[in-house]
């Protein structure tokens, strides 16, 4: 083993047992009950598939629609490997949350590999990986019964692969891309509007050749292919093309009525959806609901353009604001968080600018995340934001902030370079045409 390969092998381990202590420390610290933040909907999937009755949830909107059952309302993966096992485990959450801290602390391995691929130094991604070991947030999130714990390792990967593609030209990374974005869909619906960001990065990466529109084209097919189990599902159930979710005209709209601005939470949802029936109709399936709701929010939004700035604005300030919102979490969580986010803002900030001005040979890779950070706020200031969906982002900001404390550490000399020379080389575009094979 070389030396280079060594000091990884140690950083990686050294960063996965610090995390993984704090991760499951924390889940087995934690109530056995539900009284803590839990997503109801994905216990009722799990329960009702564990027990042989089929992949569903009771009717999210009123009785008044007529809706019996919600067959694809919430993304799949997580109620159905929690129902795989539900019966073994006997509904407890003990499980569930220890594995979710397995995951949360790869995602800290993860992180640290993306920020050597991001900065080429050591030492920082070191001091980035340390870092979201160590955030709380990130601990907390990390084990808690929702789908943030499996979307940010997914998305982590995703974008780690997508870097290592460039690094090294293989095919393998195109495939463990497609999975990654595959499973992250099949988690939280959100990431396929960046799917086909990804393959125009990966088309630009490769320079616009034909091995870069092939791998583009793989990247995508792989997807399809991860999806694909869920889609002929949904084929069989609704008769029309529902390749992800049934909740986004539900969030669409709660997010964005006349009401919303008055509520403290940043959406309104109301008591009864009657409003969605049209003169003689009882009754109404999801996927009609969904594009009922899409529509009627869509030209509210272009009659009222004063009120859709406004709601978007708030939401902008939603994602990105210091503290949770306190009609969600106590005020205990409320300053762990401040205190834990905002020191690290100035050094995210620093960090940003520095790492755009000294590592112009990995700007595509500095593009890929400043993308996804603009995908991310894009669509939640469109749709419904919460504080929680800036989450699977941070470990790429850390990776900013700690550009920032290298840079800091080092008394202002910079932060490159101790990379192997391997590594290096594979970044030159012209060593890259010699890691084209599979």
């Amino acid at each position: 083993m070389s030396e280079s390969r060594r000091r990884i092998l140690l950083d990686v381990v050294a960063l996965f047992a610090v995390a993984f202590a704090l991760r499951l420390g924390f889940a087995l610290w934690l109530p056995t009950n539900d009284s803590v933040f839990w997503d109801q909907p994905y216990k009722i999937y799990a329960q009702n598939f564990a027990e042989g009755r089929g992949f569903w949830m009771p009717n999210p909107y009123s009785e008044s629609i007529g809706m019996e059952r919600a067959y694809a309302f919430r993304p799949p993966l997580f109620p159905f490997l929690w129902g795989c096992v539900y019966r073994l485990t006997g509904g407890s959450y003990v499980p569930i949350r220890a594995t979710f801290a397995l995951l949360g602390a790869l995602t800290v391995v993860l992180a640290y590999l993306a920020g050597r691929e991001m900065t080429g130094d050591r030492s920082t991604a070191l001091l980035a990986g340390l870092a979201c070991a160590l955030y709380p947030p990130l601990i907390w999130h990390s084990v808690h019964l929702m789908t943030e714990p499996m979307f940010i390792f997914f998305q982590t990967l995703c974008i780690l692969a997508l870097f290592r593609l460039r690094a090294t030209g293989r095919i393998r990374w195109v495939i463990v891309a497609g999975i990654a974005t595959g499973l992250g869909t099949l988690t939280r619906s959100v990431l396929v509007g960046f799917a086909p960001l990804l393959a125009v990065w990966i088309i630009w990466m490769g320079g616009w050749k034909k091995r870069a529109w092939a791998n583009a084209v793989g990247f995508g097919v792989v997807i399809l292919i991860v999806m694909s189990p869920w889609i002929i599902r949904n084929y069989r159930v609704f008769h029309r093309f529902v390749p992800t979710t049934t909740d986004a005209g539900h969030g669409f709209y709660v997010a964005n009525n006349p009401d919303s601005l008055d509520d403290p939470r940043g959406f309104w949802i109301p008591e009864d959806w009657g409003f969605l029936l049209r003169p003689g109709e009882t009754s109404l399936d999801e996927v009609e609901a969904r594009r009922r709701l899409t529509t009627m929010t869509r030209d509210f939004l272009l009659q009222n353009p004063g009120t859709a700035v406004r709601l978007m604005a708030r939401r902008f300030v939603t994602l990105w604001r210091f503290w949770p919102n306190p009609q969600f979490v106590n005020r205990r969580y409320v300053l762990i968080y401040a205190a834990s986010y905002m020191p690290l803002i100035p050094f995210i900030l620093t960090g940003l600018w520095l790492a755009h001005r000294q590592y112009w040979d990995r700007l595509p890779n500095l593009a890929l995340v400043d993308g996804l950070v603009l995908y991310t706020t894009a669509i939640h200031v469109i749709f419904l934001a919460m504080m929680r969906y800036r989450v699977p982002l941070m470990p790429f900001l850390i990776v900013f902030a700690g550009v920032a404390g290298a840079h800091l550490i080092k008394g202002g000399r910079g932060t490159r370079g101790s990379l192997d020379a391997s590594s290096q080389r594979a970044v030159s575009p012209a060593n890259r045409s010699h890691h084209d094979g599979p």
